[in-house]
């Protein structure tokens, strides 16, 4: 984690704060070039998520994430 901290802040899109509550901990914080590029990766996400998944229903759509948890051990269902 702290490599990918450290890249964020070599790109200027992240930085390490003081902690005021705790002067042994950093706070790690999105720089205004973070948020931009934050803001235009969420943009593009989600409209590569409507192209991608344009094709499915609402109902289809909700089926495939609930199969994708399942393959992933997330649904909460014990394995049998």
């Amino acid at each position: 984690m702290v490599a990918v901290i450290d890249e964020l802040e070599a790109r200027g899109l992240a930085e390490r704060r003081s902690d005021p509550a705790d002067r042994r901990a950093r706070r790690v914080f999105l720089t205004e070039q973070g948020e931009r590029t934050l803001q235009r990766i969420r943009a593009l996400v989600g409209a590569l998520q409507r192209e991608f998944f344009g094709a499915l229903t609402a109902e289809e759509r909700k089926t495939l994430h609930a199969l994708l948890l399942k393959l992933a051990g997330l649904s909460g269902e014990k394995p049998g």
